[in-house]
């Protein structure tokens, strides 16, 4: 029997390494063009991102194709300067998922969301535990 799970979580692995370097579409003509590439080598695995205010965020992960290393740190990408600079240290990284709310992101790692549950401020640069998984 296929764990639908386990497959779906593969197939968000390849996505995100498929994106690693960030492109844009063009407003006019309908073309894409690379921006720039992530800091750190190879790209990103098992990451997530969001978006506040027109930047966007990704959180941890693992290097590509050193999946064994882990990035503990919140990246962000601003279009406006076509540049990446690192933000907040994060302790846990591996198989992280985002979501933006009201200028805030939260974030969870952990494979099958079996991590601790996080509030990330852009504003104010901090990271804040919200909540721990039961057991």
């Amino acid at each position: 029997m296929f764990n639908l799970k386990r497959i779906l979580l593969g197939l968000s692995f390849v996505l995100a390494i498929l994106i690693c370097p960030i492109l844009a579409s063009a407003d006019s003509g309908g073309t894409w063009e690379q921006k720039s590439d992530v800091p750190n080598p190879g790209g990103l695995y098992k990451t997530s991102s969001a978006t506040v205010a027109g930047k966007i965020y990704t959180f941890g992960g693992q290097s590509y194709p050193e999946s064994s290393v882990d990035l503990n740190a919140v990246n962000m990408y601003d279009p406006s300067t076509n540049s990446w600079s690192v933000k907040a240290t994060i302790t846990k990284s591996n198989e992280t998922t985002a979501t933006q709310l009201n200028d805030k992101i939260y974030f969870q790692y952990g494979a099958l969301g079996n991590g601790n549950f996080n509030k990330y401020d852009p504003a104010t640069n901090s990271v804040v535990l919200k909540a721990t998984p039961p057991g």
